[in-house]
Parts: C-alpha cells; sequence; structure tokens
C-alpha cells in the first residue's frame, strides 16, 4: 500500500491531507485522556498549520444544504439559544468563546477532508479505540476486573 500518489511524486496537497489526518487521529485519540494535554495542544497546532496551507493552495468549498452543514448552524443556533436564556448568559457566552474554536475547526477539517463514509472509518475507529483504551485502563488501575471473579467458587 502506497502513501502518496507516485505518478506525482511531489503532490504537495497529498502530503499535506495525509499528514493533517494523521495529526488529526493523534488530536481526537488523546481526548480522553488527561495527562497528553502537550501531544493533543502539538497535533491541534500543526493540523491548524497544515489546514491553513491547504486552504490558501486549494481554497474552501462549504456547500450550505449539506446536512452536515445545516446540523452544525441548528446546534449552533440551540447553543446560542441556551446562552440567552441561561441564568448565567456572560459566564455562558464566555465558555462558548473559550471552547467553541477547537470544535469548529475540527469540524471544518472533517468536512474538507472525509467526504466518504469510507475514509471515515479510520476517524470512527480511533475514537472508538481510545475510549476502549481508557475504559480497559480504568478497570485495571480500580481493581474492577478483580470483583467479577464471582463464577470461582
Amino acid at each position: 500500500m502506497m502513501l502518496f500518489n507516485s505518478e506525482k511524486p511531489f503532490d504537495n496537497i497529498d502530503k499535506i491531507s495525509f499528514f493533517m489526518r494523521i495529526f488529526l487521529y493523534i488530536f481526537v485519540f488523546s481526548l480522553p485522556f488527561k495527562h497528553v494535554t502537550s501531544i493533543r495542544q502539538i497535533a491541534f497546532y500543526s493540523m491548524l498549520v497544515l489546514f491553513l496551507l491547504k486552504v490558501s493552495k486549494v481554497g474552501i468549498k462549504i456547500k450550505f444544504n449539506d446536512l452536515g452543514i445545516i446540523a452544525f448552524f441548528s446546534l449552533a443556533g440551540v447553543v446560542i439559544l441556551s446562552i440567552i436564556f441561561s441564568p448565567y448568559p456572560l459566564d455562558s457566552l464566555n465558555a462558548f468563546r473559550k471552547n467553541m474554536f477547537v470544535q469548529v475547526f475540527i469540524f471544518l477539517v472533517i468536512l474538507r477532508e472525509f467526504n466518504s463514509f469510507e475514509k471515515l472509518k479510520p476517524l470512527i475507529f480511533t475514537i472508538a479505540g481510545s475510549f476502549a483504551l481508557l475504559s480497559i485502563a480504568v478497570l485495571i488501575e480500580g481493581g474492577i476486573l478483580g470483583r467479577f471473579n464471582f463464577i470461582d467458587p
């Protein structure tokens, strides 16, 4: 299996997409773990630089009638309504401002890079694998696995 297109060995866009996906997988895999923030930040900002480089070369095309875009704007509308009707609207708006950039950026990367379900499968397996690994680590560290030996007399 070849990672890059051999017909165009110097096609930088394919390389940028490849490394952007790798950094996305690293970022998403590290989300459930607390003590890997530096790895997560390096992956995020590397992905951001590559995304900006790719957008500057190719541009970004967003179809506003796409179901993903409609769902995203619907979610953003509900979030804004909940901020308005919150008992603490200024605190909610501040938290929204601080936390929304990462989610919007990840959404744009996924929308731009994964245009079919086949391309999306490794990302889904990455998410499932990270949470499975976290669950196994919690069970082992907490000693929970030893408590399930009620089958042996």
